[in-house]
């Protein structure tokens, strides 16, 4: 037989499957479904990269926490009560080491 043999179930280019050589309406719908959700991601990542490096550039340098350079060293108490500010050390250590400073 021939591919193009038109008796049913053989017929054509379909081969009897009812496959005429393009996609079905269900194909249809993958294929735009597909580009739709794939531009909508392309979208959604480039305005976020773009809101992100602009919130960067508004922000600045990034400052850590505690004195200047330019202000000179810290006076001991104010190291003292630095540490205790961020719990490293416990109030009962602070007051020890603080009367400590202030009889010396």
């Amino acid at each position: 037989m021939r591919w193009d043999d038109n008796r049913p179930g053989w017929g054509g280019w379909d081969g009897g499957w009812g496959y005429s050589g393009g996609p079905s309406w269900v194909g249809w719908i993958f294929i735009v479904v597909t580009m739709l959700l794939f531009w909508a991601a392309l979208i959604t990542v480039i305005t976020v990269a773009v809101k992100r490096s602009r919130r960067a550039q508004q922000a600045g340098p990034q400052v850590q926490a505690g004195p200047s350079p330019a202000a000179g060293p810290a006076s001991p108490e104010a190291v003292l009560a630095n540490r205790f500010a961020l719990g490293e050390i416990d109030e009962e250590e602070y007051v020890k080491r603080r009367e400590t400073l202030r009889s010396s």
